[in-house]
């Protein structure tokens, strides 16, 4: 378990063990998925918190993970819906 206060420094919260499962994933949706994995060092703070990703190294994610740049366009909008959602989590109880 991670320390609460270094997760509270970040504007963090620790919500309990995370199960140790698999999770369905519709193939469509698995290069995203990856690539958001990829992105999770990724994240602009600020004194709040988080608040989005930084784009700027999706480039680089994406030539590492080989993702075809013809694909490039068609995961974007799907990373921003995991990085909304990903920062409705973080903030819900600010």
């Amino acid at each position: 378990m991670p320390n609460d206060d270094a997760l509270t420094a970040f504007g963090l919260r620790w919500a309990g063990d995370v199960p140790d499962c698999d999770c369905a994933v519709w193939q469509d949706n698995w290069a995203a998925v990856i690539v958001f994995k990829h992105m999770m060092t990724q994240w602009t703070m600020s004194f709040s918190g988080p608040v989005g990703l930084r784009y700027e190294a999706l480039p680089v994610v994406l030539r590492l993970l080989e993702v075809p740049r013809k694909e490039w366009a068609d995961l974007f909008p799907d990373l921003r819906l995991m990085e909304s959602a990903a920062l409705e989590c973080m903030h819900e109880d600010k």
